[in-house]
């Protein structure tokens, strides 16, 4: 928080802007179609990266509205190298083979510095004379977080090809966004005698946005057979959700790629 200048207070006496903070700005957004995942994996997996290499420290936003939709993300440096070094800052995006999740879109925030300019408002400099706000930028607008606490939910109870969805209640009406910015990993052993890694994902339904979570394949299978059940088990994850009614849906998209 700055000693000196102007701040800006929400209703819930947040500070949300002052003259040393950079606030969490929209980089980009587009739409992912279900024709840029592959194929040919065997049946048993479908994924594409997000190049993220621009980005600073990226939180990325999906809004799926139907159960199709439903995608698992997993973000960080990803495994794509050259000669033995990351080249490029990269996400996973996991989808069941089986489903087309059609055109989804997609919202990323991001630490930066937006080039465009409003041409009335109010902006806030920082010490070097550097604009680190302005009214105009499309910032994220947070609507609810919420938290899924060590164990919770279970998802053992069904097979995890669709059945094991758990409803964590309204989110309220609105055009939203959500994200599982660290999913948990979850093991589950029916399938072979080695074990099968999946993450978490969500998708939204109803008028209400009702946040339903459960579980993607990552497609990798597991070298010894562990016990079935959350892969770290004393972890909890969390679910940001954003309003997304004044931000474009095509801004800067970002390459994807198989």
């Amino acid at each position: 928080m700055a000693e000196y200048g102007v701040q800006l207070i929400n209703d819930k006496n947040y500070v949300i802007a002052n003259a040393s903070d950079v606030n969490y700005i929209l980089r980009s957004s587009g739409q992912i179609n279900n024709s840029q995942f592959p194929t040919n994996t065997g049946g048993y997996y479908s994924r594409v990266y997000m190049d993220l290499s621009a980005f600073n420290n990226p939180i990325i936003f999906f809004r799926p509205m139907t159960a199709e939709q439903r995608v698992a993300c997993i973000p960080g440096i990803n495994d794509f190298q050259t000669a033995g070094s990351v080249t490029q800052k990269r996400a996973t995006v996991l989808k069941w083979p089986n489903k087309d999740i059609g055109t989804l879109q997609y919202y990323i925030f991001d630490r930066w510095i937006p080039p465009e300019r409003s041409e009335y408002g109010m902006q806030i400099f920082d010490a070097t004379g550097g604009i680190i706000f302005d009214t105009g930028w499309n910032f994220m607008i947070v609507r609810a977080v919420k938290w899924l606490d060590p164990g919770y939910p279970n998802h053992d109870t069904t097979d995890p090809d669709g059945g094991n969805w758990t409803n964590l209640g309204a989110l309220g009406s609105g055009n939203l966004a959500v994200s599982l910015p660290n999913p948990r990993g979850w093991i589950y052993t029916g399938w072979s005698t080695f074990g099968v890694m999946l993450y978490e994902c969500v998708h939204l339904t109803g008028s209400d946005n009702q946040a339903v979570v459960s579980l993607v394949p990552r497609g990798e299978y597991l070298d010894m057979v562990p016990a079935g059940g959350w892969a770290h088990e004393n972890t909890r994850s969390q679910m940001m959700i954003v309003d997304v009614s004044q931000s474009p849906v095509s801004y800067n998209p970002v390459r994807i790629e198989n």
